[in-house]
């Protein structure tokens, strides 16, 4: 339960750095995907049809063993995420994931 406690807390201390730094960085002119917290990463801004990466998340309980690892998401030409399902936003996270040994 402490390891539980522990990572809520720090998800809560990623959210709210998140939302800070996206409150106050200027927007880009012309066509992008928003920047968004999507309750795992925090994303910038995306450039249309690009991959933007950012770092695995620091309140993962096993970020020591992933902290070089990056979570992507792709931006769609339209200056949308791209989505599964047309839903939920498509994301690769296999470098943040634990590795069960």
């Amino acid at each position: 339960a402490k390891v539980l406690e522990k990572t809520f807390e720090e998800w809560m201390r990623y959210r709210d750095e998140c939302l800070r730094r996206m409150a106050s960085e200027p927007y880009p002119a012309g066509l992008f995907c928003n920047r968004t917290f999507d309750m795992y990463a925090c994303w910038p801004d995306g450039s249309p049809g690009t991959a933007v990466n950012v770092s695995c998340p620091f309140y993962l309980p096993w970020f020591e063993k992933v902290k070089h690892g990056l979570v992507s998401r792709r931006c769609g030409a339209d200056g949308q995420w791209v989505t599964v399902n047309g839903s939920q936003p498509w994301r690769d996270y296999s470098q943040c994931e634990e590795e069960m040994e």
